[in-house]
């Protein structure tokens, strides 16, 4: 697999910058345990925005579920 990096960017910091500041708002939550519906609640957004948020989150991290999303999260100091 050849990876997309750059020479002067580290993966890290690219995905960093894939992820918008309310994605990151969004797995912060998702790494605290909040269900989609309370993520809506805390960051005022509609449910169906919420749900598009994690699938994007899940997709730009390549991992198959919330679980390795924080755990990706937390060892690359996302969040």
């Amino acid at each position: 697999m050849v990876s997309k990096t750059t020479p002067n960017k580290k993966p890290i910091s690219i995905l960093r910058d894939s992820l918008s500041k309310r994605e990151l708002q969004v797995l912060k939550l998702m790494a605290e345990g909040c269900s989609d519906q309370t993520i809506a609640e805390k960051l005022v957004m509609a449910l169906p925005t919420a749900k598009s948020h994690v699938r994007n989150i899940l997709s730009k991290m390549v991992v198959d579920n919330r679980t390795q999303a924080a755990v990706q999260a937390v060892r690359l100091g996302l969040i």
